[in-house]
C-alpha cells in the first residue's frame, strides 16, 4: 500500500490555519478522524492509530490536546507563567509531545496509506521558542540550533511533511482585530503585537523554508489577508497542483506581496 500524504499548515497565530485545514479535509474527502476533538472529549488519554478505524484522513495538531500537550497549552505557554519555566524545558516538552504523537498516530496512519492534515509542526518551535528565548537574553540562532538537535524535532524532520503550507498576512494589526472579534484572551505572550511582528518575519524567512526543503518538504505560501473564501481557494489550488505534479505553482513559492 502506498504511504499516505502528510500535510502541515503552520503560521502565526490568528492567520487562518483552521480555514485551510477544513478546506483540505473537504477536498481530500472521505471519513475524518478528528484527534483534536477526541482528545478534548477524552482528557488524560492519547489517541492512537487503533481509534482511526477505516477513516480516510486524520486531523492532528501540535501541541496535542492530551497529556503533555495539554500541559503545554494550559500552563507552559501562559503569559502568567512566562519566565517560570526555562526555555530548555519548553523545547524538551514540545519535542517529546511531538515524538509521541508521531509514533502512536501520525506515522502508523501514513503507513496505512491514509492522509494526515496537521496544524503546526517543528516550524512553530523554530519560530516561537527561539524568539521567546531571545526575550530572555539568549542568542536566537543558538537556541534554534538546540531546537533542531532535540530528539523529537530531529525525528519529525526525518519524516518531514510532504506539503507545508504557510499562510501569511500583510499587516499584523489585522491579526489583532481578529483576536478582538473572536474574544480570544488566553493571556499568551504569543498574541502580543510586537511578538507577532517578529514571528511573522520568522515564518517568511529563507532559513525556515530551507530547513524544510532540505528535509524533503514542498513549501507553499498563500495570502490569508484577502478573504476566507480566497484563503480556501488558494489552499485547494496549492493542494491540487502539488498532488498532480509534486510541485508548488510559481505564484505560491514566494511570500505574497502586501
Amino acid at each position: 500500500m502506498n504511504r499516505g500524504n502528510f500535510i502541515v499548515v503552520d503560521g502565526v497565530d490568528g492567520v487562518g490555519k483552521s480555514v485551510i485545514e477544513l478546506a483540505l479535509l473537504e477536498r481530500i474527502g472521505g471519513e475524518v478522524f478528528d484527534s483534536v476533538s477526541w482528545s478534548k472529549e477524552n482528557l488524560g488519554e492519547r489517541p492512537d492509530v487503533s481509534l482511526t478505524g477505516e477513516c480516510d484522513v486524520v486531523l492532528t495538531a501540535e501541541p496535542t490536546y492530551s497529556g503533555l500537550g495539554s500541559d503545554i497549552r494550559r500552563t507552559l505557554i501562559s503569559n502568567l507563567k512566562r519566565g517560570v519555566f526555562p526555555y530548555g524545558l519548553l523545547i524538551g516538552a514540545y519535542s517529546l509531545d511531538r515524538d509521541i504523537q508521531l509514533r502512536n498516530l501520525v506515522l502508523p496512519v501514513l503507513a496505512r496509506g491514509r492522509d494526515v492534515v496537521q496544524s503546526r509542526s517543528v516550524a512553530s518551535s523554530l519560530c516561537y521558542q527561539t524568539l521567546s528565548a531571545e526575550d530572555e537574553g539568549l542568542d536566537p540562532v543558538a537556541v534554534r540550533d538546540e531546537v533542531l538537535r532535540s530528539t523529537g524535532n530531529v525525528f519529525e524532520l526525518s519524516y518531514a511533511p510532504d506539503l507545508l503550507i504557510i499562510p501569511t498576512i500583510g499587516k499584523v494589526e489585522d491579526l489583532m482585530l481578529r483576536f478582538e472579534a473572536r474574544g480570544k484572551k488566553d493571556d499568551a505572550i504569543f498574541e502580543k503585537m510586537d511578538f507577532l511582528e517578529r514571528v511573522k518575519v520568522c515564518y517568511e524567512s529563507d532559513w525556515l523554508r530551507e530547513i524544510f526543503e532540505k528535509s524533503g518538504s514542498a513549501v507553499a505560501y498563500l495570502d490569508a489577508g484577502i478573504s476566507i473564501e480566497s484563503t480556501r481557494e488558494q489552499a485547494i489550488d496549492i493542494y491540487d497542483a502539488w498532488l498532480a505534479t509534486g510541485k508548488i505553482p510559481r505564484e505560491f513559492r514566494k511570500i505574497p506581496s502586501s
